[in-house]
C-alpha cells in the first residue's frame, strides 16, 4: 500500500509540475509551446468537453498565425491573443483536474471524487433543501445538507453564466440562514484558493456590497486574497478587471478594504506572538519556583495574599511581556492562537467545512446545557475577542471537564453579571464599520488557524505566506487611494519594523503629494524608514528636508547624526551633534557620540576629554571604559590604555571585543603572552573564524604601529 501511495504521489507530483510549467509558457507570452505540451499533457483524457476545448484553441491559435502571416492589420488581434492565454490557463487547470480525478490521494480530489455522484443536483436543488429546513436547523438531514455542499462548491469545476445566477439566487433567497450563506461564500474563496475561476470570483465581488455585513465581510476577504492569490493572471481577465475597478468608486467600500489590509497585516505578528507566548511567557512562568506555594485560593480569594508572586513577576520581566500582549489584543491582534492551537484535534475539526462555521448554539452536539447557564460560557461564546473556530474548541474543551467539576467552575463566577452587560451593550452599539472589522477580525483569525493548523495544511496553498501588502498588487491598490490611508499603513509597518516596506509607501506619497500636504514629521517618518533599512544616503536627503519644514529639531539632528557617521562623514555628524550638545548639554548617551566622532576624525584629546567627562557623571560606565581604553590605544597612551583594559577583563563578564582590543595592545607592548592569552578568551567567546575575520578588521592599526605581515600567520597558529 505504501508503494502505491508513493507512485500515486510522485504521478501527482509530475502532472502538477507539468501544468505548472505550461502556466509559466502562457505568461511568458509562449503560446504555442503551452498548446504543445497542453496536447501532451491531456494523453487518455476522454472527456468530450476537455477535448473538444482544446482542439477549438490549437485551431483558433492557428488560424491566427496564418492570418498574421499573410501581413493583414487585424485591431483585435491583441485582445484575441490575450483571449487565447486566458482560455489556456482555465483550460490547463482542468485537463491537470481530469488527470488526477481518479487516483490521487489529496483531500481535495477524495472530496471531488464524492462529489462527482451528486453533480447532476445542481445549486438549485442544495438551494431548495436550505430554504426547507429553515424552520427546523436542528435535523440531521440539515447537517448533511450543508455539509454536501460545501464540498459541492469547494470542489466544483468552472462555473458557467448559469451557474453564477444560481449562486446569486441562493445568497439573496429571503429564506436561507445567513450563517448557512457565510458557510457557502467560505467554500467559494476556498476553491479560488485552489484554481482561478473568473465567474466565481466576478460573484465574490459582487456580494462584497451585500446589505447583511456577515456575507460582505467573507465576501470582500474572499475577493482580495483570491486577488493575492492569482495575482499574476488576474490582468488576463479584462471583464474582471473592469468589475474590481468600479468598486474603486465606492467610498464604503475602500473603507473596508483599508480594515482588512490592516487586519491582515496585523496577522503577520501572530506567528511572532505565538513564538513569543511558547518560547518565553509560558516557559517563563513555568520556572517560577514560587509556584508551588500558591494554591487556587490564595489567587482566588486575594491577589495578594502571596507577595512573592508579584515581586517574581517583576523580576523575571513576564509582566512586562504580558502587558506587550495585553496592548497588541487592544490593537486587534490575535494574541490567542497558541492557547488554542492544542484544541483543534476534536473530531469536529476534520471535517474541512467545520473550520469556516460561523460559531452557533443550536448545533446538536456541541453546545453543553451547563456552558450556556453560566457567565463564563455566555461571556465566551458571545464574545467579539475570540474567532468562531476557537469559540467551538472552548465548547468541546468544557465538555471534557467532568460535569461535578462544571458546577463549582459556574458558580466561582456566576457573580460576575456585569462582564455580560458590558458584551450586550457592546452589540447594541455594533453597527456599519465598526461591525464590519469585528467580523472581519473573527473571520481572517478562522482562516488563519485553518491554513496553520489543519491536519491536511500542507495540501494547501498558505496564503498568509503570500505577500498580503495590497499596496504591492497593481489591481488592489487601486482601491486604496487614499493618501492618508496609504500613509497609515506606511506608519503601520514602520512601527512593527518593515521598514522597506514603509519606505517604499512613503516615498512613493512623496510624488503624490502637493507641497503643502507634507509637513516635517513625514519626511521623519521616511527618514526613519531609510536608516533602519541601511539606505543611509537616502535617509541623510529626507531628514535634511525635514530640518528644512521644522529646523533644529533635535530628533532630527541626532538622526542626522547617526547617518553621516554610518555613510563615513564623521565632520557633519559631529556638527549635528554639538548643535543638539547645546540644547542636552547634561545628556551622556549624546557625549559618548560626540567622543566617538572625534575619535573618527582623529582628534584624540578632545575624545578623551568627552569621555572622562561620561565616566565623572556615571562612574561605572562601562562604555566610557571600552571608549577610554580604546581611544588612549589610538593615541599612544599606552600606560593609560593599560590601566583600563585591566579594569575591562577583570570584571565579571569581560566582552569578546574587550579581549580583542587587549590583545592587540599587549601585542604592540611587545607582551606577547598576555597578547595570546587575551586573543583566545576572544576566540572562545565567539569561534576562531570570527575571531579572525574580527582580528583582520585590525590589522592595519596593529602595524602602524610596528607589527609585521611575517607576525600575522604565526600569532595566528598560537592562538590556535
Amino acid at each position: 500500500m505504501s508503494l502505491l501511495f508513493e507512485y500515486w504521489y510522485i504521478m501527482g507530483n509530475n502532472i502538477r509540475n507539468q501544468a505548472t510549467e505550461i502556466k509559466q509558457l502562457l505568461l511568458d507570452n509562449r503560446l504555442k509551446e503551452a498548446l504543445e505540451k497542453a496536447g501532451i499533457l491531456m494523453e487518455g483524457i476522454t472527456d468530450w468537453s476537455v477535448t473538444s476545448r482544446y482542439e477549438e484553441l490549437d485551431m483558433s491559435y492557428k488560424y491566427m498565425m496564418r492570418y498574421f502571416s499573410m501581413g493583414r492589420p487585424d485591431n483585435q488581434r491583441n485582445a484575441l491573443y490575450n483571449q487565447l492565454i486566458s482560455r489556456t490557463l482555465l483550460l490547463t487547470d482542468d485537463i491537470m483536474r481530469q488527470r488526477l480525478l481518479k487516483d490521487d490521494m489529496s483531500l481535495y480530489f477524495q472530496h471531488s471524487r464524492l462529489e462527482s455522484v451528486r453533480r447532476n443536483r445542481g445549486l438549485s436543488y442544495y438551494r431548495k433543501s436550505l430554504e426547507s429546513f429553515n424552520e427546523d436547523t436542528t435535523l440531521p438531514a440539515y447537517e448533511q445538507t450543508l455539509s454536501e455542499l460545501f464540498d459541492f462548491i469547494w470542489t466544483s469545476t468552472l462555473w458557467s453564466n448559469v451557474d453564477k445566477d444560481e449562486m446569486m439566487e441562493l445568497i439573496d433567497s429571503p429564506f436561507v440562514k445567513v450563517y448557512d450563506l457565510e458557510l457557502v461564500i467560505s467554500a467559494i474563496t476556498l476553491s479560488l484558493m485552489d484554481r482561478f475561476d473568473p465567474e466565481k470570483l466576478s460573484l465574490l465581488i459582487t456580494a462584497s456590497n451585500h446589505i447583511q455585513a456577515e456575507i460582505s465581510v467573507r465576501a470582500t476577504v474572499g475577493m482580495l486574497l483570491t486577488i493575492i492569490r492569482h495575482h499574476n493572471i488576474i490582468h488576463l481577465f479584462p471583464a474582471i478587471v473592469s468589475q474590481i475597478s468600479l468598486l474603486s468608486e465606492n467610498s464604503v467600500i475602500e473603507e473596508r478594504i483599508y480594515i482588512i489590509q490592516t487586519i491582515l497585516l496585523l496577522s503577520k505578528e501572530t506567528n511572532k506572538i505565538d513564538k513569543k507566548m511558547r518560547e518565553e511567557i509560558i516557559p517563563a512562568m513555568l520556572r517560577n519556583p514560587k509556584l508551588g506555594g500558591l494554591s487556587t485560593e490564595d489567587i482566588a480569594i486575594d491577589e495578594d495574599a502571596n507577595p512573592d508572586w508579584n515581586e517574581w513577576m517583576e523580576e523575571s520581566g513576564v509582566k512586562d511581556k504580558l502587558m506587550e500582549m495585553t496592548e497588541l489584543q487592544m490593537e486587534g491582534a490575535d494574541v490567542y492562537m497558541s492557547t488554542f492551537s492544542n484544541l483543534k484535534s476534536y473530531p469536529f475539526f476534520r471535517d474541512i467545512a467545520n473550520w469556516f462555521r460561523p460559531f452557533r448554539t443550536d448545533i446538536p452536539g456541541i453546545i453543553d446545557e451547563s456552558l450556556t447557564q453560566s457567565t463564563i460560557g455566555r461571556a465566551i461564546t458571545d464574545s467579539y475577542v475570540f474567532c468562531n473556530s476557537d469559540k467551538y474548541s472552548f465548547c468541546f474543551t468544557f465538555s471534557q471537564i467532568p460535569e461535578s467539576q462544571r458546577g463549582m467552575l459556574v458558580g466561582q463566577i456566576e457573580g460576575a453579571n456585569e462582564l455580560e452587560q458590558i458584551e450586550k451593550r457592546e452589540k447594541q452599539q455594533l453597527t456599519g464599520n465598526a461591525k464590519f472589522e469585528v467580523l472581519a477580525k473573527q473571520y481572517v483569525q478562522d482562516l488563519y488557524r485553518f491554513f496553520k493548523l489543519f491536519s491536511r495544511r500542507h495540501e494547501f496553498t498558505d496564503i498568509f505566506s503570500k505577500d498580503i501588502l495590497f499596496l504591492h498588487n497593481n489591481i488592489l491598490s487601486e482601491l486604496l487611494k487614499s493618501n492618508d490611508k496609504r500613509r497609515s499603513i506606511a506608519e503601520y509597518l514602520i512601527k512593527k519594523k518593515y521598514y522597506a516596506e514603509g519606505a517604499e509607501i512613503l516615498s512613493a506619497l512623496e510624488t503624490t503629494y502637493s507641497p503643502a500636504d507634507i509637513d516635517y514629521q513625514f519626511y521623519q517618518k521616511l527618514g526613519y524608514a531609510y536608516q533602519r533599512s541601511n539606505n543611509y544616503q537616502d535617509a541623510i536627503e529626507s531628514y535634511n528636508r525635514s530640518d528644512i519644514l521644522r529646523p533644529d529639531n533635535l530628533w532630527t539632528m541626532r538622526h542626522l547624526a547617526q547617518c553621516y557617521r554610518l555613510t563615513g562623514q564623521p565632520k557633519e555628524a559631529l556638527q549635528m551633534l554639538l548643535a543638539v550638545e547645546s540644547s542636552e548639554p547634561d545628556n551622556m548617551t549624546l557625549q559618548m557620540q560626540i567622543g566617538q566622532c572625534y575619535v573618527e576624525l582623529g582628534s584624540y584629546e578632545q575624545a578623551l576629554n568627552r569621555f572622562y567627562k561620561v565616566e565623572y557623571m556615571q562612574p561605572d560606565s562601562v562604555k566610557a571604559w571600552r571608549a577610554i581604553a580604546w581611544c588612549a590605544f589610538l593615541s599612544g597612551n599606552r600606560e593609560k590604555s593599560i590601566e583600563y583594559y585591566d579594569r575591562l577583563c577583570t570584571m565579571q563578564s569581560p566582552s569578546a571585543q574587550d579581549y580583542l582590543n587587549a590583545g592587540h595592545l599587549y601585542w604592540v607592548i611587545g607582551e606577547v603572552e598576555n597578547a595570546v592569552s587575551s586573543y583566545r578568551k576572544c576566540a572562545e567567546q565567539i569561534g576562531i573564524e570570527s575571531f579572525i575575520a574580527e582580528f583582520d578588521k585590525d590589522f592595519h592599526l596593529l602595524k602602524k604601529n610596528g607589527v609585521t605581515e611575517t607576525d600575522y600567520p604565526i600569532m595566528i597558529d598560537l592562538i590556535r
